[in-house]
């Protein structure tokens, strides 16, 4: 039997429910027992009610933004979200990694 893999971009402006839903679709997928990994891209999601598989805030944080280059809360989030960019390699890596310990530990 082949193994399908599929995905879900979520998106949407603040308060719209991007973690919440997050937050359920880990759950159910955890619930039907099927693997799933997902991957914070927001710098100023703190301490998400998910487990994040990749988290953007390993790289930089809103906060680190805010206090080095004195922008407000606004321009330090698209400034962040501009960084995370740059270290393209560091994505594929992590990715890479949680597949192949998720694959051994079948």
């Amino acid at each position: 039997m082949t193994q399908h893999t599929w995905g879900q971009i979520v998106v949407g402006p603040p308060g719209a429910g991007k973690t919440t839903y997050c937050q359920g679709m880990q759950m159910f997928m955890e619930a039907i027992e099927r693997e799933a990994i997902v991957v914070n891209l927001d710098p100023a999601n703190k301490d998400p009610p998910y487990t994040a598989t990749v988290d953007i805030s390993e790289l930089i944080t809103v906060e680190e933004v805010m206090e080095t280059l004195e922008l407000g809360p606004y321009a330090c989030v698209r400034k962040a979200q501009r960084f995370s960019r740059m270290p393209f390699d560091w994505w594929p890596c992590v990715l890479f990694s949680w597949f192949s310990q998720a694959r051994t530990a079948r």
